[in-house]
C-alpha cells in the first residue's frame, strides 16, 4: 500500500490517525512538527500526507508552501486535518487536485475516504 506521513502536534491525534491509516493498510510514519517532516519528507518521500495545519512555530500550510517552492514539481497529495478548515481551503485553490480538506473533530470514514480520494486521484 501507500507510504503516508502523518504530521501534527498533538501526540493523541498522531497516534489515532496512525492506528487508522496504519489498519486501513498504509504504511506510516509520524512526525511531531514541520521541521520533521520535511527532514523525514527530503530521507524518503511518501505517497501521501496526512497534516494538522495549526501547529506551534511552523504551520502545515506554511510547511507545505516551503515544500512546493524547494521543489517546483512537488506534486505530493496532501490531507489536511483543522479545527479550521477555511484556514486551508485558501491553499486547496492553488492545487485542488493534491489537497483535500478534514475538518476537526472527524469522523473516521470522513478522514479515510479522503486518504482514498487523495491517493486514487490522478496527478498531472
Amino acid at each position: 500500500m501507500a507510504k503516508v506521513l502523518i504530521v501534527d502536534d498533538s501526540p493523541d491525534l498522531r497516534q489515532l490517525i496512525q492506528t487508522l491509516v496504519g489498519n486501513a493498510g498504509h504504511d506510516t510514519r509520524v512526525c511531531e512538527n514541520a521541521a520533521q517532516a520535511r527532514a523525514e519528507f527530503a530521507r524518503e518521500r511518501p505517497d501521501l500526507m496526512v497534516c494538522d495545519v495549526d501547529m506551534p512555530g511552523e504551520t502545515g500550510v506554511a510547511m507545505l508552501i516551503k515544500l512546493r517552492l524547494d521543489d517546483p514539481d512537488f506534486r505530493t497529495p496532501v490531507v489536511f486535518v483543522t479545527a479550521h478548515p477555511e484556514r486551508a481551503q485558501t491553499i486547496r485553490k492553488t492545487a485542488p487536485e493534491l489537497i483535500e480538506v478534514v475538518g476537526k473533530p472527524f469522523r473516521k470514514d470522513d478522514l479515510l475516504g479522503a486518504v482514498r480520494r487523495r491517493l486514487a486521484a490522478e496527478r498531472p
